[in-house]
């Protein structure tokens, strides 16, 4: 770390940016700041980044300390847009849409009547423009409720956040208990949201089948790269570029996927974080052995 500024690698995908931070006079710089940086490098707007630190997502008005970073700071830009390619509205032509007809308003929505029983509570879950009802027995929890959801909505229990009357309940409570709570007992409504960690999860989850792919796409150019040499039939200047700018490229997957693994840690990133350091390792033996016949 420079005594002037601190450099901060920045990964999106299979890119890589470093940044230069200048220390300003109390040292501290605001996660906003950042992101006005990385839009240029990126291209991506400040209202649609993620920016992961320490394996968490940092809200705009965060201040980060300088100071107190590590020597070699990293961090993970996600795209809320889930786009990795911003478009720009063109100006060079104007599109004229034709007026439509206006559609006629759309059929009244039908209800499914759910048969209650006895010892029964109709259950509604909203989430969106859905609604999911169901009857359940009173004596059931809010897990067994959010097991229910997750068959119907696809959305795991663990990821589930059910609100009623602005708390949320733990998942041990009895839907009776909640029954006391109202004026009438004719159904208990929910809104389920997602747990505030699921996004970045499902994120993480698309970048590491995408470094999954990018590594296997790279093991793949090795083994033709190696075929050729092993034919005694090629270009040395050319096998040797090839190899140096796939060292270049293994080398910053290997980095991007610590990366990933710091941001949420799995068996998976830990397997493809093995991998990419072997992979990198064969390359450069490859590159000093075809060095080693030049010479």
């Amino acid at each position: 770390m420079a005594d002037d500024h601190v450099q901060i690698t920045v990964s999106f995908g299979k890119q890589q940016e470093a940044m230069a931070i200048p220390f300003e006079e109390d040292g501290k710089v605001p996660v906003v700041k950042l992101k006005e940086l990385i839009e240029p490098l990126f291209g991506i707007p400040v209202a649609s980044q993620k920016l992961l630190f320490r394996g968490k997502e940092r809200a705009d008005a965060t201040i980060l300390e300088l100071a107190t970073l590590p020597s070699k700071p990293k961090m993970m830009l996600l795209n809320r847009s889930h786009s990795n390619t911003p478009t720009k509205p063109s100006t060079a032509t104007r599109v004229v849409h034709p007026i439509e007809p206006t559609p006629s308003p759309p059929p009244p929505r039908v209800i499914e009547v759910i048969p209650v029983g006895d010892n029964q509570v109709l259950v509604e879950v909203v989430r969106a423009k859905e609604r999911y009802r169901m009857a359940l027995d009173t004596t059931s929890s809010i897990l067994d409720l959010k097991t229910h959801v997750e068959r119907l909505s696809g959305v795991a229990v663990r990821s589930q956040r059910l609100l009623f009357k602005g708390k949320y309940p733990p998942d041990d409570s009895v839907l009776s208990s909640l029954l006391s709570t109202l004026k009438t007992t004719s159904k208990l409504v929910f809104m389920l949201l997602f747990d505030e960690r699921h996004h970045v999860r499902m994120d993480i989850q698309t970048t590491t089948e995408d470094l999954v792919k990018e590594c296997a796409d790279h093991m793949a150019h090795l083994a033709r790269l190696k075929a050729r040499i092993s034919k005694n039939f090629f270009d040395a200047s050319d096998i040797g570029l090839q190899l140096r700018e796939l060292l270049d490229a293994v080398d910053i997957l290997a980095s991007n996927v610590d990366i990933a693994n710091d941001a949420a840690p799995s068996e998976d990133l830990c397997r493809l974080s093995t991998k990419a350091v072997a992979l990198r390792d064969a390359v450069a033996l490859v590159l000093d052995t075809l060095f080693a016949r030049r010479t």
